[in-house]
């Protein structure tokens, strides 16, 4: 009981769409709460800003300026020499992948297929669903940590963003105008990187917590199947009744992964590369202590959001899921079972056509496993020494 409030009034003060509407300024027409009418043309406004400075950044990569034509234009790494477009590639891909998600998150508002990403979420929504009446300590405990990262990473990455106009601030102190400039440079990427935080490190989050969730409902399911194969008329009962919630519960799962894989591939783009990047920068090329600073608390939210507790998260529904499909065809062939034909059948269709599905994947093919994770780690470490070998050879 204790739990079961404590969750609730988790849910009453942190709702998901309450969330989503005040704090990230979404614009969902499908969301259960009004939306102020300021939040879509603010949005709009903070993807302009975000292409804008994509834009920007690319001119900074491939067309040499003056030092302080650099500056006025908003160029912060102009004076980081080698390391110049390693830092301005490194923010491309965030902006780039902050753009493809907007579009993605706009497209959810025309397609009914994919709004389902919101149904398994309900439980931040009301303290439980239509599976968990008492929600367990577990999820109490995700729930707070889901809000203590979204709420923090809201207040760190801009202010991360924003320092690394610092160091020019401070080296440029005597020229006002040009100080000016900077300082609106930093409100300007700021704004993007409370753009990154609303359309990258969100999702990522909210899409470990979901993958937390059904992995302890997959939990549940399995252990029934485990317990509950009986020669008796009520234990027959129990099978028919947890196997309709596991075809529930898959088909839900496929219809919100169809939103669920095309952010995971949004997000490892935007991850992958930049924390090699970010890895280089840190370690093999010297920096003033402002963007040695900034670049830690950027690489560490990067980390966290899109190489580390999504894929976890993903990994743990991944093996409740396998774990499920065992039981059912223990559940199928054990003989003590003594189950209709015609179930038999039924919970064979079950694991051959739904199980196989890639679930919890990247790119739609890349399953979240422990052996794919760490082939993701390996292949890091690789790009890591291509970049040092390049960068030596220069």
């Amino acid at each position: 009981m204790e739990s079961t409030r404590e969750f609730q009034g988790i849910s009453k003060r942190f709702s998901l769409s309450y969330y989503l509407i005040k704090k990230q300024l979404y614009w969902l027409s499908y969301l259960p709460l009004p939306i102020p009418w300021y939040n879509k043309p603010v949005s709009i406004f903070f993807y302009l800003i975000s292409f804008t400075f994509l834009s920007r950044l690319i001119i900074f990569i491939f067309v040499p300026l003056e030092p302080l034509l650099a500056l006025y234009l908003g160029d912060f790494a102009y004076n980081l020499d080698s390391l110049h477009d390693i830092i301005c590639s490194m923010v491309s891909f965030w902006l780039a992948a902050i753009l493809t998600s907007f579009h993605l998150l706009d497209e959810t508002n025309k397609s009914v297929k994919l709004q389902a990403w919101l149904t398994p979420l309900s439980t931040l929504e009301k303290g439980k669903d239509h599976f968990f009446k008492k929600p367990n300590k577990k999820l109490v405990f995700a729930a707070k940590l889901l809000f203590t990262n979204l709420k923090t990473s809201l207040v760190c990455c801009p202010s991360f963003v924003f320092c690394l106009y610092i160091p020019h601030m401070i080296t440029n102190y005597a020229n006002g105008q040009l100080v000016i400039v900077l300082l609106v440079h930093g409100v300007t990427i700021a704004m993007a990187g409370f753009m990154g935080i609303c359309y990258i490190v969100s999702l990522s989050y909210f899409f470990a917590f979901y993958a937390f969730l059904i992995g302890q409902k997959l939990s549940y399911i399995a252990e029934i199947f485990k317990t509950q194969i009986e020669r008796t008329t009520k234990s027959y009962r129990k099978i028919v009744s947890n196997s309709d919630q596991l075809i529930s519960l898959v088909k839900q799962v496929y219809c919100a992964d169809l939103f669920w894989s095309k952010v995971n591939s949004i997000v490892f783009f935007a991850t992958f590369f930049p924390q090699i990047l970010i890895v280089y920068s840190v370690f093999f090329v010297p920096l003033n202590a402002v963007h040695f600073i900034s670049l830690i608390g950027l690489g560490s939210i990067n980390f966290t959001c899109g190489l580390s507790v999504n894929f976890f998260c993903g990994v743990h529904a991944r093996s409740k899921l396998n774990d499920c499909q065992k039981q059912l065809i223990r559940t199928i062939f054990i003989k003590d079972a003594k189950l209709r034909v015609p179930f038999k059948i039924k919970l064979l269709i079950i694991s051959e056509y739904l199980f196989p599905r890639k679930l919890f994947a990247i790119f739609g093919a890349l399953e979240m496993n422990s052996l794919n994770y760490l082939l993701v780690f390996i292949e890091m470490a690789i790009h890591l020494l291509l970049v040092i070998l390049n960068a030596n050879r220069k």
